[in-house]
């Protein structure tokens, strides 16, 4: 887009917004340029589009098991799922003491995405490699009493598991030294704990969880949407 140094107008800036401009098609060899007459020939007066929003939420994606083997805690992990049928990017984090950032991974519809503490242990035990590892000390690296977040791009909770600020032991949503596995009726994520959602197996029994504790691998499915 052009016009002539001698114009009234040349040192206008070109307005902000967005609309139409009218003027006249000029080309010189392979290359063209619209050569503007005069203010009147644009009218941007409408609003800008809106900018490009790349991050998006969804509670299709949510927790479906966490694992404390009662004989190896190299064989821990956290399985998310996405119940959709369409591919996304995970765009969340897991959150307790600790985060681990997932915003740059994808889950395909119907797919499960499993976090690793010890990506290597976890190899050996299950015989493949886990979607992710994150390393001790972290969300995926739980002894069973402990509460988990899934949370969006845009700070909300899509799902949870456990009471935030209640220590797990002796509750409805301890799992040390075994299982909790997500029920497969449910098929999105729940800001609030339900504990009729899943399953839990522990070394206690208390408040409806299962006295049972699990051996890695035999009594976990990471990578299967039971």
């Amino acid at each position: 887009m052009l016009n002539s140094g001698f114009a009234d107008f040349q040192s206008e800036l070109l307005p902000v917004g967005n609309g139409t401009i009218r003027g006249v098609l000029l080309r010189e060899n392979d290359n063209y340029s619209l050569a503007i007459r005069e203010l009147v020939d644009i009218d941007f007066s409408e609003g800008r589009c809106e900018d490009l929003v790349d991050e998006f939420t969804s509670t299709q994606i949510f927790i479906s098991e966490l694992a404390d083997p009662d004989n190896n805690i190299g064989a821990r992990f956290v399985e998310l799922y996405n119940s959709s049928s369409e591919r996304r990017y995970t765009n969340d984090n897991t959150e307790v003491s600790s985060t681990i950032d997932l915003s740059d991974f994808v889950i395909e519809g119907q797919s499960t995405f499993v976090i690793s503490s010890d990506s290597m242990e976890f190899e050996s035990v299950y015989g493949f490699a886990p979607d992710m590892g994150v390393g001790t000390n972290s969300p995926a690296d739980s002894n069973g009493d402990d509460n988990l977040e899934l949370v969006d791009p845009f700070g909300s909770v899509i799902d949870i598991f456990g009471v935030v600020g209640e220590d797990g032991t002796g509750t409805d949503h301890e799992f040390e030294n075994g299982r909790a596995l997500r029920n497969a009726d449910v098929t999105q994520g729940n800001q609030a704990y339900t504990f009729s959602e899943w399953t839990i197996y522990n070394d206690s029994g208390g408040n409806g969880t299962i006295n049972a504790p699990q051996i890695a691998p035999h009594d976990f499915s990471p990578n299967v949407r039971e």
